[in-house]
Formats: C-alpha cells, sequence, structure tokens
C-alpha cells in the first residue's frame, strides 16, 4: 500500500484496476495479486475487468472442447493414415495447405498480442480470441473448473501441453493398429511419425512463443518489471518472487523440446536419396 510503488495494469482487461486508493482492484479481484492480476476463489474474469461468480456452463464447456480436440485428432490421424501422397486429390491437397496456412495466420497474430501496444478495438479482441492458438486457455475459464491456478504451475502446463497432444495422437495410434491392422506396430510407424510431426510443424509457432513466455517482460512505474502473459509474476525478482526464475529454467528445458524435432527434421533431410 505504498503510493509511491505502483503497477501499471496492461491489457484489454486494464480495467481491473479501478484507480482510487492504493490496493484496490475490482470487483471479484484478490488485492494480494498484482496487479490485481486474479480472481478470487470461485469466480472468472469478465470482459469488463471485474471477475464474476463460475457459471454452471463452465465445466460443459469445457468438456465439449475437450472431446472436440480429441475427435478432431482421431479425424486428424485416420486421414494421414489412409492416405497416400499419389493417390490424394489435388482439392484435398488444397484444402490441407489452405487449412494450414490459416493456422499459421492465426499464430503469427498470437504473436503480436504479446507486443507492449494498446491495439484499438475491435483488433485488441481479435488478438485476445487467438490467442488461444497460442496455447493460452483463458476463454476456458479454467479456474472454474480446477480451481485457482498457480501461474507458474499455468506456466509449465502450457509449456509442456504439446506432450499431452503427442501421448493422445500416440494412444490413438496403439488403438488403430490393434483394432484395424491386426498390431502390425512396425509397418504402420509412419502414420505416427507422420501425425506427431504434422502437429509439431503446425503448431510450431505457438510452442516455441508458450516456452518463451518467461522472457517476455513489461516495465512498471515502480521499476519493477512482470511476465506479459503471467502479469503477477515479478521477472528476474530474486527474492520478491522466485517462481521466474523456476519458469525460467523450465522454459530452457522445454525448448529442448523444438530443437528435437527440428535436429529429427534435419536429419531425415539429409538422409534422403
Amino acid at each position: 500500500r505504498r503510493p509511491d510503488f505502483t503497477f501499471k495494469c496492461y491489457g484489454s482487461d486494464a480495467a481491473r484496476c479501478p484507480g482510487g486508493l492504493p490496493g484496490e482492484c475490482a470487483e471479484g479481484r484478490d488485492v494480494s495479486s498484482v496487479p490485481c492480476a486474479r480472481c478470487a476463489t470461485g469466480m472468472a474474469p469478465d470482459s469488463r475487468g471485474v471477475c464474476v461468480p463460475c457459471g454452471g456452463g463452465s465445466m460443459a464447456i469445457f468438456v465439449i472442447c475437450i472431446l472436440a480436440v480429441v475427435v478432431s485428432m482421431i479425424g486428424f490421424y485416420g486421414f494421414i493414415d489412409t492416405s497416400t501422397p499419389v493417390a490424394t486429390s489435388k482439392s484435398v491437397l488444397l484444402v490441407g495447405i489452405a487449412g494450414s496456412q490459416l493456422i499459421w495466420l492465426f499464430q503469427q497474430l498470437s504473436v503480436l498480442s504479446s507486443i507492449s501496444l494498446d491495439w484499438p478495438p475491435p483488433f485488441d479482441s481479435i488478438l485476445s480470441f487467438v490467442s488461444i492458438f497460442a496455447f493460452n486457455l483463458d476463454y476456458l475459464s479454467i479456474p472454474c473448473v480446477a480451481g485457482q491456478i498457480d501461474p507458474m504451475s499455468a506456466y509449465f502446463a502450457r509449456a509442456f501441453m504439446v506432450l499431452v497432444f503427442v501421448v493422445v495422437m500416440a494412444i490413438i495410434h496403439c488403438a488403430s493398429v490393434v483394432l484395424f491392422h491386426k498390431g502390425d506396430f512396425r509397418d504402420r510407424m509412419p502414420s505416427l511419425v507422420g501425425s506427431v510431426g504434422a502437429i509439431f510443424s503446425g503448431f510450431f509457432i505457438a510452442i516455441v512463443s508458450s516456452m518463451l513466455a518467461p522472457f517476455m517482460c513489461r516495465s512498471h512505474p515502480n521499476g519493477l518489471s512482470t511476465t506479459h502473459d503471467y502479469n503477477d509474476v515479478i521477472c528476474f525478482g530474486g527474492d520478491r518472487d522466485g517462481r521466474h526464475a523456476a519458469m525460467v529454467g523450465g522454459a530452457i528445458g522445454a525448448m529442448l523440446i523444438p530443437l528435437s524435432f527440428l535436429a529429427g527434421v534435419v536429419w531425415a533431410v539429409r538422409k534422403l536419396p
């Protein structure tokens, strides 16, 4: 509550800091978080900057989204498993190329949202929406489903989310081989490799940007800085906030995943005749 030790509220929800006496936050905000970044227990952020009680449909939306992702992965694996490059029609290839370019566009727009600029409406709302393609799951109201999650835990879940996709794809592959290919795992291995490779190549920007989130910091009038995606984590805070050091260590370890993918691609290209 020092008037000369202030944090600036960034982002499209800057109304979470209504002004007034030091330490005041918008309705439903946790006043112990800086700068009014988190909602109180049982609350979810609203577009007006306040936090509102969790609705009963939060769990249903979350489950529907999870099922939609799993069904999409099953359909995608089925396409990879049954198609052959020679027999694939030009129209199917065109749709695939257009879809991949659209996903890349959304990911590039999500990177723009990490730039410390006050984007005018409605572009700020568009950037907020496409941030989901950078594995930012705020739209799913996670606190209403799993309770309040520490920013460090949220970061590690986001940074290593790609491994969850790989595991799910491996389970789909095993089920497909057992049910439709009489357990011939060796002969069907290209389907798994192609599916996992497509995930990494299609979401490479999102994977890297989510892992590098601890290095994206914004300065405040008090001389400190906080991370862009986790507003109450102080960058290089030392004794003030030890979470950032753990997040930086996790980022260094997580970057081995996309670097391994790039190394595998280079090895495969060099092996081609």
